[in-house]
């Protein structure tokens, strides 16, 4: 997988490659299908889905290859380049990565540099960038040139100046991710005055770095010590396509097209890369980039078995849609999505919405 992230420390230039993928979206049950025939779904009890794969014709191209060291629990490797990834969502396409971050501390100062190749982008929606620390100075550029792509000032001398969760120039600031960032590079410093000479005791380090803007909540204890003074890693979100067309242009050659049967072609709003995405149509279920249905591909979803409810009622699940008839007596009610058939006069559900038209005929699609 052409995922690169080099970290630099001084003059050392590490490439550390080390992938874990989860994904809460494709459960890894033992009758849900998330790879091709014959190919490898889990790296210990880690599952790996398909676009993304291990061994040869399990993966849609060179960027998606991973591979799996058995000697280490959990150990997923791209082929190529270096990110330590924690999750992958196929109908969101994103992926969550462990980055280093830069650091200025008593006796070092680390500048981090990442980058992604391919159709991998860092997100811009997802991400902020971060500059930790009093009297801090962060950047954020495109290369090691010192060519400023965004950054931010934080001062503060006293634990008294800084809240906890503020991050707006106190002890913390943050800038937005550009849009379309593939390669980043994460320089930080303190800045010293008449008035501070010396690094403070509650604050030793300095710290830049852009994180997954969810996972992240400043408070002032993180000016102590925040992930072990800066040696440990961050998480990113990874926005990630599949091909280098449009939809249009994609599904003019069926032979590469990415997308299976039932599905839905996107190309990601505010993304200046190429690619597109999959996803299941409504009323449909599996992994969007599978061709078939009947090998783990995007299926029909029965709703008669959870969305029509009621001794009172009559389903019908047809593909990729539903019908729920309540019979004469019974009206409808709809709690948290669920139609439920129940007896006229007879006290509502809570929560729910309740009409006494009857022989109520509801035909929905769901989204799965």
């Amino acid at each position: 997988m052409a995922l690169k992230v080099i970290v630099k420390l001084h003059s050392f230039v590490l490439l550390l490659l080390l992938m874990h993928l989860a994904s809460a979206d494709i459960p890894a049950t033992g009758s849900e299908i998330i790879t091709k025939p014959g190919c490898r779904s889990h790296c210990g009890n880690v599952s790996i889905p398909y676009p993304f794969g291990i061994g040869p014709g399990c993966f849609i191209d060179k960027d998606f290859e991973l591979s799996c060291d058995e000697s280490i629990v959990n150990d997923i490797k791209p082929a190529y380049g270096s990110i330590k990834i924690s999750n992958i969502s196929i109908p969101d396409g994103h992926m969550t990565a462990e980055i280093f971050m830069g650091r200025d501390c008593p006796d070092n100062r680390y500048t981090a540099s990442a980058t992604l190749v391919g159709t991998f982008t860092f997100s811009s929606a997802k991400n902020k960038f971060i500059g930790m620390g009093c009297n801090t100075w962060a950047y954020l550029g495109l290369d090691d040139s010192a060519s400023i792509c965004t950054g931010c000032l934080s001062v503060c001398n006293k634990t008294k100046d800084i809240t906890n969760g503020s991050c707006t120039g106190v002890g913390c600031c943050q800038a937005p991710v550009p849009v379309g960032l593939k390669t980043l590079y994460v320089k930080v410093g303190k800045m010293f005055t008449n008035n501070t000479s010396e690094r403070l005791s509650f604050n030793p380090c300095s710290y830049g770095f852009i994180v997954d803007e969810s996972s992240f909540n400043f408070t002032l204890p993180y000016l102590k010590d925040f992930k072990n003074n800066g040696t440990g890693t961050v998480p990113v979100v990874v926005d990630w396509t599949v091909g280098n067309e449009t939809c249009m242009e994609a599904a003019r050659n069926p032979s590469s097209y990415a997308c299976g049967q039932n599905t839905d072609c996107s190309v990601p709003e505010g993304n200046n890369t190429l690619g597109y995405r999959c996803n299941c149509r409504w009323g449909y279920t599996g992994n969007p980039y599978l061709q078939s249905s009947t090998l783990g591909g995007c299926r029909d979803v029965d709703e008669c078995k959870e969305i029509c409810k009621g001794p009172g009622g009559k389903c019908e699940n047809t593909e990729g849609n539903y019908t729920c008839v309540c019979n004469n007596g019974y009206s409808y009610e709809v709690r948290d999505n669920i139609t439920y058939c129940i007896l006229e006069n007879k006290s509502s559900l809570p929560g729910s919405t309740q009409n006494n038209n009857l022989n109520k005929i509801v035909v929905g699609k769901l989204c799965f």
